[in-house]
């Protein structure tokens, strides 16, 4: 009896995956979908134009002084405790 009980939890079990997979699949398909749908509203080319625009005009000062201040707040944040 307790054969049969554990043969239907892995089946149980294996359907839970199975069905989690599909959904996370057609979710997936879905985004893309209203993505596509949507491309014209949400103007993702202009978008995606402006934001490349943005990055190129950025100089490596602006680089320096984002390295320099991530530096420091790691060293902040990480700084060791005297014991």
């Amino acid at each position: 009896m307790a054969e049969a009980g554990a043969g239907f939890l892995e089946q149980l079990k294996s359907c839970i995956v199975w069905s989690w997979t599909y959904l996370w699949t057609v979710w997936f398909f879905l985004v893309l979908f209203l993505v596509y749908i949507l491309r014209v509203p949400l103007r993702i080319n202009d978008n995606l134009s402006t934001v490349s625009m943005f990055l190129n005009t950025l100089t490596p000062k602006f680089y320096v002084a984002l390295t320099g201040t991530s530096s420091l707040i790691s060293g902040l944040i990480l700084k060791p405790e005297k014991s």
